[in-house]
C-alpha cells in the first residue's frame, strides 16, 4: 500500500477548478445526470482488482432481529456501495484459524468477510439490511481489518455413531459410516464420546460401514461416539454495485442517543 501511494500521481491540488470531458456518454442519461450533484473519484493501482476483505464490525444495539451469515446486505465502504453476502467469524488474533458463526451476535465484535474490490486502509464501513420495500435499515458498522484471502474460517461438523458390540475397551460402532472406504479415510481422526471417552478407529468391519474401535476405557451401551470434523468456509462471490435510486430512504440509528433518523439517498 505504501509503495503504491508513493508512486501514484496525486493529481490536481485542492482549490483548483478543472474541466472534465466524458466521451461516449449516453444522451438519454444526460438530463438525470445534470439534475443531481455528482462526485468523481480516482483509483490507485490495483483498486480495480477483486480480493477478500475482512471487516471488524459491531452490531447496532437497537436492531434486535437475527442476522445470519450470507444474508444479503448493502455495504458502504468509503466511496463504494455494493450488495454483498458476508460470512461472520470470531475475532481471535492469537490463532491463524477462526471459528465460523452462523449468526451475527450482539454485544460482540465479529469479522465480516466478503469478496469485494480492493480498498486501501484505513477505511470505515456501514452495513445495511433490506427490511422492507424500498427501505434500508442500518444494522452494523466497523472498519477494514485486512485484505487477506489466506485467512482461514472453519465450520465445525460432528458425525455420530452408536455402539453395536462392546468387549472391554474395544467396540463395534455402527451408523457413523455406510461405506468401508469412508472408514479407512477417516481412520487417523480421533474419536470422542459424550461421556468423555477417547479412542481411534482400528479397521472397517464388513461392507455396510461398521468399524472396530479402541477406547481408553470400556464404553457403555447408551453412550454416543462422536467424530469432530472442520470444513473451510468461503464467502459467496457476489459484489454487485448498489444502485441507490432503487431505494427511497435509509434508517440510520444513533446508538449513543438511541435515535433513528431517515436519510434520503441519491
Amino acid at each position: 500500500q505504501q509503495r503504491v501511494i508513493s508512486k501514484s500521481d496525486h493529481g490536481v491540488e485542492n482549490g483548483i477548478y478543472v474541466k472534465i470531458s466524458i466521451s461516449n456518454f449516453p444522451v438519454s442519461s444526460f438530463e438525470s445526470f445534470t439534475k443531481k450533484l455528482r462526485v468523481i473519484y480516482g483509483l490507485f493501482t490495483y483498486e480495480r482488482k477483486m480480493s477478500v476483505l475482512n471487516f471488524t464490525v459491531s452490531r447496532n444495539q437497537t436492531y434486535t432481529e437475527p442476522i445470519q451469515s450470507r444474508d444479503p446486505m448493502i455495504l458502504f465502504c468509503g466511496f463504494r456501495r455494493y450488495t454483498v453476502n458476508p460470512i461472520f467469524s470470531e475475532m481471535n488474533p492469537r490463532s491463524d484459524k477462526h471459528k465460523y458463526e452462523r449468526f451475527f451476535q450482539l454485544n460482540r465484535t465479529s469479522v465480516a468477510t466478503v469478496y469485494a474490490p480492493l480498498i486501501f486502509m484505513p477505511s470505515s464501513c456501514l452495513l445495511f439490511k433490506i427490511t422492507g420495500e424500498n427501505h434500508l435499515q442500518h444494522v452494523a458498522s466497523g472498519d477494514l481489518m485486512s485484505i487477506n484471502p489466506d485467512r482461514i474460517i472453519l465450520k465445525k461438523a460432528t458425525i455420530f455413531g452408536f455402539p453395536f458390540k462392546i468387549h472391554k475397551k474395544r467396540a463395534v460402532i455402527r451408523r457413523m459410516f455406510f461405506n468401508p472406504d469412508d472408514v479407512r479415510y477417516f481412520k487417523p481422526v480421533e474419536l470422542r464420546t459424550k461421556y468423555g471417552r477417547t479412542g481411534h478407529i482400528l479397521e472397517p468391519l464388513g461392507t455396510h460401514g461398521y468399524m472396530k474401535c479402541q477406547f481408553d476405557q470400556p464404553l457403555q451401551h447408551h453412550d454416543t461416539v462422536l467424530l469432530h470434523l472442520y470444513k473451510r468456509v468461503y464467502p459467496q462471490w457476489k459484489a454487485t454495485y448498489f444502485n441507490s435510486t432503487d431505494y427511497d430512504k435509509i434508517t440510520f440509528t444513533n446508538t449513543e442517543h438511541n435515535e433513528s433518523n431517515d436519510i434520503q439517498i441519491e
